[in-house]
């Protein structure tokens, strides 16, 4: 199974996840047995530890996102959010870019408005992590 592959059957699982309010074993079990997922257990785990942390990462999309409050973010986009931004955070062997390039990807694949959230909501991401990184000397000020 590939990391793409991966990534987007546990998004599928956290969706589902986010739409029935159960815990993620049972999410699971009825994934496979309604959708015919096939679900190993680096799914289950990574599907775990992303849920536990919704607060944190709830947090950080709304440290970026001005148009709206977390609440009012559609559950697809706040779904794919919550796993690239786990992703950035948790797993030094996934590049933040391609953590956010695959969000991107995901948003146009089942992001049923046709909304460009995810890609804003990291542009501004990418944008302070510039500045903070940029030296001083560089900028003018001495």
């Amino acid at each position: 199974m590939t990391r793409r592959e991966l990534r987007e059957g546990v998004f599928l699982l956290l969706f589902q996840n986010e739409i029935s309010s159960v815990d993620i074993p049972e999410t699971a079990e009825s994934c496979v047995e309604a959708f015919e997922m096939e679900i190993n257990d680096e799914m289950k785990a990574l599907a775990e530890n992303i849920s536990a942390k919704y607060e944190e990462l709830d947090q950080i999309i709304g440290k970026y996102s001005e148009t709206r409050e977390v609440s009012r973010i559609s559950k697809i986009n706040k779904t794919i959010l919550r796993l690239a931004i786990y992703e950035i955070n948790y797993c030094p062997n996934v590049p933040d870019v391609v953590a956010a390039n695959e969000a991107v990807e995901l948003s146009k694949k089942y992001d049923l408005y046709r909304q460009d959230y995810c890609g804003c909501v990291f542009s501004k991401r990418e944008a302070e992590k510039r500045r903070k990184e940029k030296p001083q000397d560089q900028c003018g000020s001495k």
